[in-house]
């Protein structure tokens, strides 16, 4: 019991930096995409933005309890810190690549018949100054949810110590 609350703690810390993180995306997505909006652009501005926020927190929320799930089944105990960081930073780099979410569906580019490799060239051949940004903000939101998922792992390690020191303390009766 003692180790359910750090737990929930790393959940709730990787989805609030996805919600950062989701806005932010939503942003680069909002400035490259402003010349092609729709006639009442606040309105879509807000859909943008508001999209943004619940995808990076669905995303960060996912690799969250993903990290909950292995922290808690297979590192019971952790002898060496260095270790448990970098399964973690495995953990959440395999979870946040196999989530499929926008601006690039691999798995709807496969259907088209279309291979990722082809379709990064021609995005960088044509030099779309629209996919330029979404590719860099796409790597670099995949590069920041790894780097968090280091920090939600050390801020684990010192709040389950926390909660397992204050578990066995000795009650005065």
């Amino acid at each position: 019991m003692w180790r359910a609350i750090p737990l929930a703690k790393m959940v709730l810390r990787m989805a609030a930096f996805g919600a950062l993180l989701g806005a932010s995306l939503g942003l680069v997505t909002l400035i490259a995409f402003e010349s092609t909006a729709p006639a009442p652009k606040s309105h879509y501005q807000l859909q943008i933005i508001l999209g943004g926020v619940k995808d990076g927190a669905v995303l960060a929320g996912l690799v969250g309890i993903a990290m909950a799930l292995y922290a808690g089944i297979v590192h019971r105990t952790v002898h060496k810190p260095a270790h448990f960081r970098f399964a973690l930073l495995i953990v959440a780099t395999i979870v946040s690549l196999t989530v499929v979410q926008h601006p690039f569906h691999i798995v709807s580019l496969s259907e088209f018949g279309i291979p990722l490799v082809d379709w990064v060239l021609w995005a960088l051949r044509e030099a779309d100054p629209v996919l330029i940004p979404l590719f860099v903000a796409t790597i670099a939101k995949h590069v920041a949810i790894g780097a968090v998922s280091l920090y939600a792992a050390s801020r684990y390690l010192r709040d389950a110590s926390a909660s397992f020191s204050k578990s066995r303390a000795p009650t005065l009766a």
